[in-house]
């Protein structure tokens, strides 16, 4: 089975199994669990997105009113103040943010953020940015080869896979939205890996990002989501270096948790209302704690050794 189909039918089993726990019943049921858990302590659940080309503009602008309606949609500048539970009372929030630095971040994602006067933490890779100058067809294969090298409706014509501009990255910026470091080359981020690889994919792409922006960086974006993408090396530069880290792996973020591995829950433009309802009310948490839970063992263990 080629690697393209395998995606598309992997999709497809996660849009069938919400509609079935939907109209089970089993994830009302669950929802109405989890909404009273959340009244009683404060949360931060973090919305991550990839691409969002044009043809998708309706169903992204729906899901935002969604996600508006379920739960208050914080400003980036507001997760300190949230983590140090200083002004914020029990109940969930939310945080945004666009992964892999794309033009349609840009002539898409931005507009309909500021039409509903919401801001996004917009994660970008150095070498993906730095190819905006460069031919269509380069801008494509450094895509394939570094962000995202499997097809899936919204990266799949040549358009959705472009960068945006430094110049577009710094308006962003002054529009209101932040900007975070998505490391150098989109690098896997695993033990093993030489010293110098880690120094420019975290030390490095932030100190660029910071001279090309012109303000102080503090957001780290970890690329992909599986255990296996994570190290005690590369954490030790990402907590000297940046403020907070965002991960992959779906459990809400609450007061005084660990900054600098925020976890993160995937949705797309599109995705079935099942398929946000599966990512709001936290029961892909329970698929993801195992995993959650060893990569922290693992992280602790060689931070001991």
């Amino acid at each position: 089975m080629s690697a393209t189909v395998a995606v598309t039918e992997s999709t497809m089993d996660r849009d069938a199994l919400a509609q079935v726990l939907l109209y089970s019943g089993i994830l009302p049921t669950f929802s109405l669990f989890s909404r009273t858990v959340e009244r009683l302590s404060p949360q931060l659940r973090v919305i991550n997105y990839h691409g969002v080309p044009e043809r998708f503009r309706r169903d992204f602008v729906s899901q935002l009113r969604r996600l508006r309606d379920y739960a208050p949609i914080l400003h980036p500048n507001e997760l300190a103040d949230f983590h140090a539970a200083d002004q914020f009372v029990s109940g969930l929030r939310l945080l945004l943010t666009f992964d892999d630095g794309l033009l349609n971040h840009y002539t898409v994602v931005a507009d309909c953020l500021e039409d509903m006067g919401l801001r996004g933490l917009f994660f970008i890779p150095v070498g993906f940015v730095d190819m905006a100058a460069r031919s269509r067809s380069e801008r494509v294969s450094y895509f394939r080869a570094n962000i995202r090298p499997h097809w899936d409706v919204r990266h799949r014509w040549a358009d959705d896979l472009l960068p945006m501009s430094w110049e577009m990255v710094r308006e962003l910026v002054e529009r209101g939205h932040a900007i975070g470091s998505h490391t150098w080359s989109h690098q896997r981020l695993g033990a093993g890996l030489p010293p110098s690889v880690y120094r420019r994919e975290i030390l490095e792409a932030a100190d660029r990002i910071e001279d090309e922006i012109g303000a102080p960086l503090v957001y780290f974006g970890w690329p992909f989501g599986d255990p296996e993408a994570y190290s005690s090396e590369a954490l030790t530069l990402v907590r000297r270096r940046h403020r907070f880290g965002f991960s992959t792996f779906a459990l809400p973020l609450r007061p005084g948790g660990d900054p600098h591995l925020i976890n993160r829950v995937n949705l797309e433009a599109g995705f079935p209302t099942a398929r946000l309802r599966l990512a709001l009310d936290g029961f892909l948490d329970v698929k993801m704690y195992p995993r959650w839970a060893g990569v922290r063992r693992r992280l602790a263990l060689s931070e001991k050794g």
